[in-house]
């Protein structure tokens, strides 16, 4: 069986088994505390956690999958990777270890045919009932290892669902003395563990104990490279069909030839696993960049680059292995064909800019060691390794390398701390256990809420009921006035923040009180939790409401999030179907919108795009809204942008031959009640990604109203007609520069009279030529030296001014010998509290302590 066979192999199994096979969801996972998809229950976690209910109780999936805690190690094992393809059958509260346990050993031994006496497995140690399972399906108990909770428990936070589990092992067979007294779990390459089978049956308290779960779990997980590379009788899973068409086409880059030399076969191996991450990476919506995921994106790209010197690929040569990783993989991911050519086009700048980045890390690397020279110092700082590392992407092997060549020595453990450091910044950044405690909690409230139903779509204003009241974590009955907390109904009108639109505010009355609403959230699925503060009263659970969104606000917000509509069909229209949104923030009556492109916008472009969307907004078209499956919406020409937060139920917003995407935010009903758009401003947020900011309805009209007052009053000042208003303002800018180009002539004959009439003094054997001036800076300074040096052949000239509160100093040197001029500004900055430098010919600065002639020769 090659790597295609077995994916389809084991989706039909687990399908014959009642299962329903679910595509891989993208690498950038949903949930907010997780960096990337690391395994394939992570787009199901939501069903575990019953935040969603599951399309049904038995799924499987093959789960492309992304772990960053090995990126070091990638290229020197055979091992490890970052990407990689999980195979997983689960279970939401149905079967459990009787029919999960008979069933891996089936499909392991019936459907790949691997030799049953080279199975081994392993157990939790305290897991007796799957001992006896796996030995009832004819596992020998001397082949079950019981191992710790290190090795064999599962969790999925500090609190909240967790289990035994049992791995299962293929014994690669004996190959040295030390092996043969080797057991799985030890290190050593004589077992290969390639499925886990999970086992979620208990609720980690907060305490630490263990609560039975009402409803038990199974997630799997087979890693389909080492399971390719025990069926293709191969020692390595980059001797794979997964790997090989790659690394063959390295060879063809690099003139290089694979298992020739150890060495260069890290390269071969780093560069393989990294050309698949980046590809799924981008293809999924990432772009490199110096933020979270995209920091690892652009990390991956630069230590490919890296790997590819040290194998002659010294210019862009990733971008040359796409259609490769396309043409291995693009059968079972569509996503990878949609997007090659915006993979191509990303990673050739990313590279093209690295190589511009690398060379400025030798400089570097060079600047430090000639300063350590200088020095007579032998230890390279811990702080500029670390800076060569964590921001110029050098590998720290590399630059242990160049320390080797170079006799340096570099202290591990500094280095160590600082990185550290850095993964605990980042860990932080991405909340963890505690969000995670968070959400158990929430899941717990819609336990006994049930889901919030939303009404905002057709209502502004409900009749709801309080099920919950939350300070923090922890519920209440009731909360008096003064208090922050958060209310939970069990409907509402109010939209909760999502898609790039803003939450509603607005206020929730009952007999007893009035809460104003500050903001609208859905932390999990199904929960709309509305946050504000009691203005009067007391709230309680049970209390009967009517719920009002701020009604003006939420036209604003409507206007501005069909604006964004209207962009993206007028920018797609203009440069192509390639641009695509890329992230959006949609307020009152004010939006950002990115989307990607590599290109400029001059003004003038903006202008006109901005002229289109109004002849549009002016057009007065009906915007549709429907809700059909996500297929049919797909078939009708729907665009989605973030496929992987739709469910199979999906809301199309239409613009009739404008546009059509699938949206869950609300907007205007005709295009005409946005009134008018500007579009402020274009920049670029991140490597290949633009964003166009921009304003609607009132705020325009505001906008506008302040641009025509300012332009009546600038006409006022200058004497003429709001109408002639550029035509004068073009005869005073070039008067302007008529006067301005006769006062520096001028000044420059004050200058060179100035320059005739210098302090001439002699000291300690050196000859100086001095002179104070008032109201010129270091460019006049510059120009006055320029002149002495014409007179004169030898000698030291200072230079002094003060102009604007400030103090400029310039020292010079006439001639080749002589004192330095920055040794003689070193004596005058020191004194004068002067901030600058230099060097042997010239040396300047500038402070807030003034000087003078008598003070200067009395330094000298």
């Amino acid at each position: 069986m090659d790597s295609k066979e077995i994916r389809e192999s084991f989706l039909k199994f687990f399908e014959d088994k009642g299962h329903l096979r679910l595509k891989s969801a993208s690498l950038i996972p949903k949930d907010p505390t997780l960096l990337f998809t690391a395994a394939g229950m992570v787009p199901l976690k939501a069903y575990y956690l019953g935040e969603e209910e599951p399309p049904r109780r038995r799924l499987t999936t093959v789960q492309k999958c992304l772990r960053t805690n090995d990126i070091d190690n990638v290229g020197y094992t055979t091992r490890h990777h970052t990407f990689f393809e999980m195979l997983g059958n689960f279970s939401i509260g149905d079967y459990f270890k009787e029919e999960a346990i008979p069933w891996a050993y089936e499909y392991v031994t019936k459907v790949l045919n691997l030799p049953k006496e080279k199975l081994w497995v392993t157990i939790y140690k305290d897991d007796e009932e799957s001992k006896e399972i796996w030995k009832k399906v004819g596992i020998p108990e001397d082949r079950i290892i019981p191992l710790g909770e290190e090795d064999n428990f599962w969790t999925m936070g500090p609190v909240g669902p967790c289990g035994p589990c049992s791995e299962i092992y293929y014994d690669r067979g004996a190959k040295t003395p030390e092996e043969e007294k080797q057991l799985p779990g030890d290190e050593g390459e004589r077992f290969l563990e390639f499925w886990n089978l999970v086992f979620t049956q208990y609720d980690r308290q907060p305490d630490g104990s263990l609560k039975p779960l009402p409803r038990k779990n199974i997630d799997t997980g087979m890693g389909l490279e080492r399971i390719t590379s025990i069926l293709e009788g191969v020692e390595t899973d980059f001797e794979t069909d997964l790997f090989v068409p790659v690394i063959n086409e390295i060879e063809k880059l690099s003139g290089e030839k694979y298992k020739a030399d150890p060495i260069k076969d890290r390269s071969f191996r780093a560069i393989s696993d990294h050309i698949r991450a980046v590809s799924f990476l981008i293809a999924d919506g990432l772009i490199p960049s110096n933020e979270k995921r995209g920091y690892v994106l652009r990390r991956l790209i630069r230590r490919s680059a890296l790997f590819g010197r040290a194998i002659n690929l010294k210019e862009a040569f990733l971008y040359k292995l796409v259609p490769v990783v396309v043409e291995v993989m693009g059968d079972f991911y569509p996503e990878l064909v949609e997007s090659q050519n915006k993979i191509i086009t990303n990673l050739k700048n990313e590279e093209e800019r690295f190589m511009n980045t690398l060379n400025n890390g030798f400089a570097y690397f060079d600047e430090i060691y000639e300063k350590l020279r200088k020095e007579s110092k032998k230890e390279f700082p811990a702080e500029s390794a670390f800076y060569l590392y964590d921001t110029l992407g050098f590998p720290l092997e590399l630059t242990e390398s160049l320390l080797r060549s170079y006799g340096l020595s570099l202290n591990k453990e500094k280095f160590e701390a600082l990185l550290n450091k850095q993964r605990e910044r980042a860990r932080k950044a991405f909340k963890g256990g505690e969000s995670f405690a968070e959400r158990v909690t929430l899941v717990k409230i819609k336990e006994k809420t049930g889901d919030s139903e939303f009404t905002g779509y057709d209502k502004l204003k409900d009749e709801a009921v309080v099920k919950a009241v939350l300070s923090g974590q922890k519920e209440k009955e009731s909360a008096e006035e003064g208090e922050k907390v958060v209310l939970v109904l069990d409907k509402t009108p109010f939209y909760a923040e999502k898609g790039g639109q803003v939450g509603d505010k607005g206020t929730i009355k009952g007999d007893n009180f009035i809460f104003e609403v500050e903001d609208t959230q859905t932390p999990i699925q199904g929960l709309i939790v509305h946050i504000g503060t009691v203005k009067e009263g007391v709230v309680s659970v049970g209390d009967k409401v009517i719920a009002e969104v701020n009604k003006e606000r939420r036209k604003a917000i409507m206007r501005a999030h069909t604006a964004t509509h209207i962009l993206q069909a007028v920018l797609r229209k203009e440069f192509g179907t390639e641009i695509a949104q890329q992230g959006s923030a949609v307020y009152p009556d004010e939006f950002h919108f990115d989307f990607n492109f590599n290109g400029k916008i001059s003004q003038d472009k903006l202008i006109k795009l901005e002229r289109k969307m109004n002849d549009i907004v002016i057009s007065g078209i009906p915007v549709i809204v429907r809700e059909m499956p996500i297929e049919e919406a797909k078939k009708s020409g729907a665009l989605a942008f973030f496929e992987e937060k739709y469910g199979d139920i999906v809301r199309v917003v239409e613009i009739p031959g404008v546009s059509k995407e699938f949206c869950g935010g609300t907007h205007v009903s005709n295009t005409s009640q946005i009134g008018v758009v500007m579009l402020r401003s274009f920049k670029s947020v991140a490597s290949g990604i633009r964003r166009v900011e921009g304003i609607t309805g009132k705020k325009a009209y505001d906008k506008i109203s302040e641009i025509r007052r300012l332009v009546n009053e600038t006409a006022k000042v200058l004497g003429t007609s709001s109408e002639s208003l550029a035509s004068r303002a073009e005869k005073l800018v070039f008067d302007l520069k008529k006067t301005k180009k006769e006062f520096e002539t001028l000044k420059s004959e004050f200058l060179k009279k100035d320059a005739e009439d210098l302090k001439e003094f002699e000291k300690n054997g050196e000859k100086y030529f001095a002179k104070g001036f008032e109201g010129v800076g270091l460019p006049e300074l510059r120009k006055v030296f320029d002149l002495v040096k014409r007179k004169f052949d030898k000698g030291i000239v200072i230079l002094w001014s003060k102009s604007s509160g400030k103090s400029y100093v310039l020292v010079g040197r006439i001639g080749q010998s002589g004192k330095s001029a920055k040794e003689v500004f070193d004596k005058i900055s020191a004194f004068a509290n002067v901030k600058g430098g230099g060097n042997e010919r010239i040396a300047q600065g500038s402070g807030e302590k003034g000087i003078n002639l008598e003070k200067i020769e009395h330094l000298l």
